[in-house]
C-alpha cells in the first residue's frame, strides 16, 4: 500500500513537472479499455458527489438542482462529454497525421480527470478558511490542467511539439461543445454549466 501512495505521488509529481514524460509512462502502462473505463466513470461519480455535497454543505442544493438537475443525470451528462472529447481528440490529431489509440487518450483523460478531483477536494477544504485562496486554487487547477493535456494530447499524438496540441485541444472542445449544445437545444434542456465540464 506504501508503494502504491508514492508510486501516484511521483507520478503527480511527474505530471505537474514533465507532463509529457508522465503520459508517456501512463500510456506505456497499456491499460485494458474496461479498467480506463471504469476507472473514468469512477472519477467523474466522485467529483459529481464531491459538488453536490459542497454545494448543499454552501445551502445552494436549489440552485445546483436547477442548473444541472439530479446527481445521476449530471454524472451520465459529464461522463458523455468525457467519451466525446477523448474521441474528438483521437480523431482531430489523427486528421492532422497524429498517431494516438483510443485507449491512450482514455487512460490520459481519466488521470487528468484524478488531478482535477484532487484539485477540487483541496480547494474543498481551503474554501472553508480562506475562499479567496481557494479560488484562485480553482483557476489555477483549471489553467495548468490544459497546459498539462496540450502535453498529454502532443505526447500521445507523438507530436515533436505541443503547438498542435494547443490545436487539437481547441478544436476538439470547440467541437464538444457546439455538438452537445445543439443536442441540448433539440431536446430542450439548457447547457448551463456545459463549457466547465469540458
Amino acid at each position: 500500500m506504501a508503494l502504491y501512495r508514492d508510486d501516484m505521488a511521483n507520478l503527480i509529481k511527474r505530471t505537474l513537472l514533465d507532463p509529457r514524460g508522465a503520459a508517456r509512462q501512463i500510456i506505456d502502462l497499456r491499460l485494458p479499455q474496461p479498467v480506463l473505463w471504469n476507472a473514468l466513470l469512477l472519477v467523474i461519480i466522485m467529483s459529481v458527489l464531491l459538488t453536490y455535497g459542497t454545494v448543499i454543505l454552501a445551502g445552494q442544493e436549489a440552485l445546483i438542482i436547477q442548473m444541472a438537475g439530479s446527481p445521476l443525470v449530471f454524472a451520465l451528462f459529464m461522463a458523455g462529454q468525457m467519451v466525446l472529447l477523448i474521441f474528438a481528440l483521437l480523431w482531430t490529431g489523427k486528421i492532422i497525421g497524429g498517431k494516438g489509440t483510443l485507449e491512450a487518450f482514455a487512460a490520459l483523460i481519466a488521470w487528468l480527470q484524478t488531478l482535477w478531483l484532487l484539485a477540487q477536494i483541496i480547494q474543498t477544504v481551503i474554501m472553508v478558511f480562506a475562499p479567496a485562496a481557494s479560488a484562485m486554487i480553482g483557476i489555477v487547477s483549471v489553467v495548468y490542467g490544459l497546459w498539462v493535456l496540450i502535453q498529454f494530447i502532443a505526447e500521445a499524438h507523438e507530436f515533436p511539439n505541443w503547438i498542435k496540441g494547443v490545436g487539437v485541444m481547441a478544436m476538439s472542445i470547440l467541437g464538444v461543445v457546439a455538438g452537445v449544445s445543439l443536442l441540448l437545444s433539440i431536446i430542450g434542456i439548457s447547457t448551463i454549466g456545459l463549457a466547465g465540464n469540458v
